[in-house]
């Protein structure tokens, strides 16, 4: 019977195991676990189509757009804690009232920070000490709770984690970032129970007490109100200075210029060593959504065009896929610059919303393991993608099957995602969970790229047609826009 998973389900999967970068064992052994949760993120990463979805988490209301009307709403209902974020100031917001830490079977985790407004809760980790590999006998998923003292849970909305060093390494050092539900009116007190770290289960269960106070003026910044106003509210961006005209190398002028592109810049927020500076990127194209786009290349120089050291937080504003429009936020060190200060997108990761289907038969009694020189060229597009090879594959389990693809691109094409138009599912005693995966490019003309993908119960038998989609294309160029704090 046909039993296709659903497009999002799909397009989920394969944006999590797509990231280029991600360690390929690490993949694998935690795929079936991924089908349940993919929040992990990688330090190192080039880029990630969902990592804007992961890394802003949810916030006190829809996507906001600096108009002079939200202007004043920003004023009044957004603030900053350097670590923590955009918070909701007010009587509600309380922060934690000194760091906590546990120290047990050669692990030391600290809760640093933790703020919790009327929206959610977040708590900043740190952990110590040797942490192992996980194998695939010994895989978990992140389920951390939050546990008030009448037994209530608050479920875990977000997770993020950056390793400095590597696992094995008795010196590791972890950070991590928890996004629960908020905490209850009143409530000062909860449990952080913590069960599985970095997909790895602990032998003992960390128990963390955690209390909280209201939080002191002093220790939220205020968020200062750009007047900018949206290029979704008129024709004509207007900016801190005009937008430059992007300038495509020779390598991407196939791909036509993303139409209404710009950085527009909403508020900025004073912090004793530095700023951060809020905005979004926003374009007109109806070809691209919020998931089709990817900026990436990011500098800021000063008046003298010396750089300046930056890095990217988490947005004030939740990512909403209604809109054409990517929140972001950088972190600014230092105020002693010579203004105004250049902030320049170099490049941009598109995917294309085109298709091209071929078909291929792996016969009547194709072998695990088998693998097929195909060389089939399929356009896509603007662009003709060769497909090199292909080859039958199992997952963890002999009844999990798929295929993988050996593709090949002239263009500057990063990655591409290969799927069974109508796939052929086998209900067996032990079906009910399906795999997926993906492999990404490094955007060499030249170097093979790989996508592929199991489902439980799958049948490789006969003739299949299989459609090419997904296309992300390395667009280069050069955004910029130029900023002074409002107080020079």
């Amino acid at each position: 019977m046909n039993n296709q998973p659903s497009p999002e389900f799909e397009k989920e999967i394969r944006e999590t195991l797509g990231a280029p970068n991600a360690n390929p064992a690490f993949v694998r052994d935690l795929r079936e676990t991924l089908l349940e949760r993919s929040k992990m993120k990688k330090q190192n990463r080039s880029f990630s189509r969902l990592a804007w979805g992961f890394a802003m988490a949810v916030t006190l209301i829809g996507l906001l757009i600096a108009s002079p009307r939200t202007a004043e709403a920003m004023k009044r209902l957004w603030g900053y804690i350097p670590g923590v974020g955009y918070v909701e100031p007010g009587n509600s917001l309380r922060v934690l009232s000194a760091p906590v830490t546990v120290e047990k079977d050669g692990l030391m985790i600290t809760i640093e920070k933790g703020a919790a407004d009327t929206q959610r809760t977040i708590l900043l980790e740190r952990i110590e000490g040797f942490m192992p590999e996980p194998s695939s006998d010994h895989i978990c998923i992140n389920n951390t709770r939050l546990v008030l003292s009448d037994g209530t849970v608050l479920d875990l909305m977000d997770y993020e984690s950056v390793l400095e060093g590597g696992k094995g390494d008795p010196g590791g050092l972890y950070h991590g970032r928890y996004v629960f539900e908020t905490l209850p009116a009143q409530t000062l007190d909860a449990t952080l129970e913590i069960q599985c770290l970095m997909g790895v289960p602990t032998d003992n269960n960390f128990n963390i007490q955690l209390h909280f106070q209201i939080a002191d003026e002093e220790q939220v910044m205020p968020v200062i109100a750009l007047p900018t106003e949206s290029i979704m509210e008129s024709e004509t961006s207007v900016d801190t200075a005009p937008q430059t005209d992007p300038t495509t190398d020779s390598a991407s002028s196939a791909v036509s210029p993303l139409e209404g592109f710009s950085i527009v810049f909403e508020s900025e927020t004073p912090l004793a060593d530095g700023y951060i500076l809020s905005g979004s990127y926003q374009w007109t194209d109806t070809r691209f959504d919020v998931y089709s786009i990817f900026p990436r290349d990011q500098k800021i120089t000063d008046a003298n065009g010396q750089p300046v050291v930056f890095e990217i937080v988490e947005a004030a504003a939740p990512l909403d896929p209604a809109v054409k429009k990517l929140p972001f936020a950088y972190q600014i060190t230092g105020k002693d610059h010579a203004w105004p200060l250049t902030v320049t997108l170099q490049s941009i990761v598109l995917t294309l919303p085109d298709q091209g289907t071929f078909q291929f038969d792996a016969g009547a009694n194709p072998q695990v393991g088998q693998e097929w020189d195909v060389n089939i060229d399929v356009p896509v597009g603007e662009y003709s993608i060769h497909v090199q090879a292909i080859e039958l594959i199992e997952g963890r389990t002999p009844t999990q099957l798929g295929f993988a693809f050996t593709l090949v691109s002239s263009h500057p094409v990063m990655s591409a995602t290969v799927a069974d138009l109508n796939p052929i599912i086998i209900e067996s005693s032990n079906s009910g969970g399906g795999g997926g995966g993906g492999g990404g490019g490094g955007g060499s003309s030249e170097t093979p790229f790989m996508n592929s993908w199991v489902f439980e119960g799958y049948s490789p038998v006969g003739l299949k047609t299989f459609v090419i989609s997904d296309l992300t294309v390395l667009f280069n160029g050069t955004w910029q826009t130029v900023w002074s704090p409002s107080a020079q």
